[in-house]
């Protein structure tokens, strides 16, 4: 599905699951639509909705060019309001952008989400890059089950948004990988957050951002390292003693340079950051291991302690030196590889 527009009151530039249940998305692309909410997949009033081994890119939504009180332009690939339950599994949301919340994807429901060995990389927006969670308006606390596990979020960013048309006014940037408000009960699970910028004047976390104290999220055995920005920042975010914070924020008991390297097929269906050989996350989590990591690989625990992060290193599989061969390509197609 794409290269479609849709402007109607319910969004949905690719897809609008509406009133509907039990709905599963498998092995599609959703790439290219525009909308002014739900540039790839605007979901409301839906019970049970799934989406599997698909791809969610290069979408975008915009603000309505006149005043509109459900115009706010939020999720530029996802946007998930009054549902029951939204898995994402072995899923890429990529490089789409929203005005204001929710580049990759905007959660706005008192429910149920799980982001499972999944990728959130490169999108843009004004409050969560990657991913906003929280209330749709400003209200009290919502009681959730969020869960991300397993799942990279890497190079998104925020930056500052002014409604030209709608009447709310002008908002910093918050949170590039990650924005959270008015929500309680997020766990994020053995997955990397890495890469993502807080950008222009009174930016706030590049990686991490809990917006009101009231919110409640709980970070085990993961990763928040090379953010622009400082990389957790604000309210109710609880720590375990084994994940890596790199800048010690929100009251990291481990920080420093985890040494992950780029963004890229370590093998699995999603693009994933692996570890240096010498990084801090390798084995040291004991008892918070999840059975494999994004890619589907068993997590190796023969000495004691998993890695921390969305990627497992494994010794013979993720060590060879890419300096120790070179590749002379055949006219026929194929390659000759020679050790050196």
């Amino acid at each position: 599905m794409r290269n479609n527009k849709d402007f109607s009151a319910f969004g949905g530039g690719g897809i609008r699951i509406l009133d509907s249940d039990n709905i599963r998305l498998e092995s599609v692309v959703i790439s290219d639509n525009e909308s002014t909410k739900g540039g790839g997949i605007a979901i409301q009033s839906s019970d049970n909705t799934v989406i599997v081994d698909s791809q969610i890119i290069g979408n975008h939504v915009s603000e309505p060019d006149t005043p509109d009180s459900a115009g706010i332009p939020d999720g530029g690939g996802i946007r998930a309001t009054s549902v029951s339950f939204l898995t994402l599994q072995n899923t890429v949301v990529s490089s789409n952008t929203a005005g204001f919340r929710g580049g990759g994807i905007a959660f706005l429901s008192s429910s149920d989400l799980l982001i499972d060995s999944s990728t959130i990389s490169k999108n843009q927006a004004s409050r969560g890059g990657g991913i906003y969670l929280g209330a749709r308006f400003n209200t009290t606390t919502k009681s959730e089950n969020v869960q991300i596990v397993n799942s990279t979020i890497s190079r998104n960013v925020v930056k500052p948004f002014t409604f030209e048309f709608q009447f709310y006014g002008s908002y910093n940037a918050q949170g590039g990988g990650i924005s959270a408000k008015y929500i309680d009960g997020v766990e994020i699970i053995s997955s990397t957050i890495n890469g993502n910028q807080a950008l222009g004047a009174n930016a706030q976390s590049g990686g991490l951002h809990t917006e009101s104290t009231s919110s409640n999220i709980s970070l085990t055995n993961s990763i928040i390292a090379n953010s622009r920005g400082q990389d957790c920042a604000d309210g109710a975010t609880s720590v375990d003693t084994v994940s890596v914070i790199e800048d010690g924020s929100c009251g990291a008991s481990r920080s420093g340079n985890p040494r992950i390297l780029a963004l890229t097929a370590n093998g699995g269906p999603t693009f994933t950051h692996a570890l240096a050989e010498n990084s801090i996350a390798r084995n040291s989590s004991v008892g918070t291991c999840t059975v494999t990591d994004q890619r589907g690989k068993k997590r190796d625990i023969s000495d004691g302690a998993c890695d921390v992060g969305a990627f497992e290193f494994i010794e013979g599989l993720d060590d060879v030196d890419d300096t120790s061969f070179f590749v002379v390509p055949l006219k026929s197609g194929k390659s000759v590889i020679f050790g050196l």
